[in-house]
């Protein structure tokens, strides 16, 4: 359905409404007026001026040279051209630092056009959250994966893998919903943490790279079109099989995510097999003793899962294949040069 069709704009209780109906919303990147229509006007309830503009329009190979006058800038741009969509924006690499600067830049996006903010972070955030819900301004809490804090996670890895893992960030999503967050966004988290966070809290959840499961779904707009030089699994290309050009690809993601055809239910992250490549790193390392292997493993899981992604990035940049920077398990498992290399 179609949530645009009333003529009403879409807002936070417009959202809450679609979860608790069982349903499904869409979210989608805009920057600019242009495409700000074609994308509300093709029923997109939310619009993300993401800093993601950093990679896909300044060319940058991380987000955290996008500035607060290019969210401001940009988020002008898209609210001249939306038609009715929820406009949702990044506050950028450290402009929340303190509470001084959260307020005066969370105000200063909302003047130019944003609904809510979206800020990054776990339990740190928390705070934060609770001062800019205390005084009005909806937030969006940007768990799992944070591409602001791709120095400190060391690249675009999925997390939540590991059980301990997995709890905290539950944890922290149900201490983000307490403080006032209205929207929580998971990126690249296993699916099955994904459905438990979204069964778990009752404000939205939206999912990149975190399964079917989750309320909404969101994607770079120019991975939806097909045309970013590099794009993770799970992004599909709508563009392709569009016969109405972008309108019609945009039209098509809309569907897909209100028919639960997209995501599909494959899990990207399987974790099993994994234990086997820890199992070939210890064999390697001649450790004899197994009887406590899954015990270990998970400790072993990081160290091996990173001299997997070594040896098939040496042999992709050898043969000259282009290849993500993310991390995916399912992809690892696949690839025919781990089983021949290991």
């Amino acid at each position: 359905m179609n949530t645009h069709k009333s003529g009403s704009n879409i807002t936070l209780s417009t959202l809450r409404d679609i979860k608790q109906r069982g349903e499904k919303f869409t979210c989608l990147t805009a920057y600019d007026a242009c495409f700000a229509s074609i994308l509300s006007e093709a029923g997109v309830e939310v619009l993300l001026i993401g800093d993601s503009l950093g990679m896909v329009l300044q060319g940058h190979d991380s987000t955290l040279p996008v500035t607060m006058d290019d969210m401001i800038y940009h988020t002008q741009c898209v609210n001249r051209g939306n038609k009715g969509s929820l406009l949702m924006a990044d506050l950028p690499f450290m402009s929340y630092a303190s509470e001084t600067q959260t307020l005066e830049n969370a105000a200063a996006l909302m003047r130019a056009g944003a609904h809510m903010v979206k800020l990054e972070g776990g339990a740190w955030i928390a705070n934060t959250t609770k001062l800019l819900a205390e005084r009005g301004i909806p937030v969006c809490a940007h768990m799992g994966l944070t591409p602001q804090s791709v120095n400190r996670i060391g690249g675009f890895y999925v997390q939540g893998r590991d059980t301990a893992q997995a709890q905290k960030i539950l944890q922290e999503a149900q201490l983000l919903e307490d403080s006032g967050a209205n929207i929580l966004l998971l990126e690249c988290v296993p699916k099955s943490l994904a459905k438990t966070i979204t069964e778990s809290v009752n404000v939205p959840v939206i999912g990149i790279g975190a399964g079917p499961d989750t309320t909404a779904q969101i994607m770079v707009l120019h991975d939806v079109l097909g045309i970013s030089p590099i794009t993770p699994r799970f992004v599909k290309n709508f563009l392709a099989g569009s016969k109405n050009g972008i309108p019609g690809a945009i039209e098509a993601y809309v569907e897909a995510v209100k028919e639960k055809t997209f995501p599909t239910n494959e899990d990207l992250y399987p974790g099993d097999y994994i234990k086997d490549i820890a199992k070939k790193i210890v064999e390697r390392k001649n450790i004899k003793d197994f009887k406590n292997f899954n015990k270990v493993s998970e400790k072993l899981t990081r160290e091996s899962l990173k001299f997997s992604i070594e040896l098939i990035q040496n042999n992709l940049n050898y043969l000259g294949i282009k290849h993500d920077n993310f991390v995916y398990e399912s992809q690892i498992i696949r690839n025919e040069l781990v089983s021949k290399t290991i």
